[in-house]
């Protein structure tokens, strides 16, 4: 199976330029920074041009928009489903994601008062249970997995049983992903995961490429699809055009990365002390 790892587009239709019109950002450095920027759609689609040659499963570890409304999120969906040609999609949520409108925008779903608070689930594509393991909290940057999350996930592990079982999931975990923390709980979470028939970790969030091992199960972070940011001597924090895209083979339950390409942009979008 060809998967192809996409991570934190940020999407918004006002975001960016050319040919929409940028945000009314106000004193807002981070909303003038992301204004700046191309649109993220410009983007993904020299990605997906790229990359989808004998692809099977495309997975999008988080932040799909930034902070966007029902219609965003339907947007996105639209966009993908037609430059995607129907290849399944498995997705996780982000810390700029809002969990109502991706239902109802993104997954379609009508408007409910009672919804699970996370959005946990497990699909079947070719056989391979793909297990999307929500770890966001809009607004909170770090990600949070409380204790029932794990609980869930460990009652879905043992629902799959002995099969192979992939997990994506937007907070990346070991500290040597990047310069960005790894999610608080993550020691608790990889405990789960030393125990357990998952083959694999897809996460996001640091909008960098990183490859590392939960003992033998490889944990892999994509680049964005938007902007990175890096954190100078002086303690700000520069922020620049960057995307890029992964393709895994993942066979008898192992993966192995096929492919990775990433793309530089505009420089020095904005430079922010938070």
């Amino acid at each position: 199976m060809k998967i192809l790892h996409l991570s934190d587009i940020h999407f918004r239709r006002e975001l960016g330029t050319p040919d929409v019109l940028p945000w009314r950002t106000g004193d807002n450095v981070y909303l003038r920074m992301l204004s700046n920027m191309r649109n993220p759609l410009v983007f993904l689609y020299e990605c997906l041009q790229k990359s989808l040659d004998g692809i099977d499963l495309i997975v999008i570890t988080g932040d799909l928009t930034e902070n966007g409304c029902e219609e965003d999120y339907a947007f996105l969906r639209k966009y993908l489903d037609e430059k995607t040609s129907g290849i399944p999609i498995a997705v996780t949520l982000g810390n700029h994601d809002n969990k109502d409108n991706f239902r109802i925008g993104f997954l379609g779903e009508s408007k409910k008062d009672n919804r699970p608070e996370r959005y946990n689930n497990i699909s079947y594509v070719d056989g391979l249970p793909v297990i999307s393991l929500d770890s966001s909290i809009e607004g909170v940057a770090d990600g949070d997995l409380s204790l029932s999350q794990l609980n869930w996930l460990k009652e879905a592990l043992s629902d799959i049983g002995d099969t192979p079982s992939l997990l994506i999931t937007h907070h990346h975990l070991l500290p040597s992903q990047g310069q960005v923390p790894p999610l608080p709980q993550s020691s608790q979470l990889v405990e789960v995961l030393k125990s357990s028939n998952v083959c694999a970790v897809l996460c996001g969030h640091s909008h960098f490429f990183h490859q590392d091992y939960i003992g033998s199960i490889p944990c892999c972070s994509a680049d964005s699809l938007s902007f990175f940011g890096v954190t100078l001597q002086d303690g700000k924090v520069k922020f620049s055009e960057k995307y890029g895209y992964s393709v895994y083979n993942l066979e008898n339950g192992k993966l192995r990365l096929l492919k990775h390409e990433n793309f530089l942009g505009k420089d020095n979008l904005a430079t922010i002390r938070f």
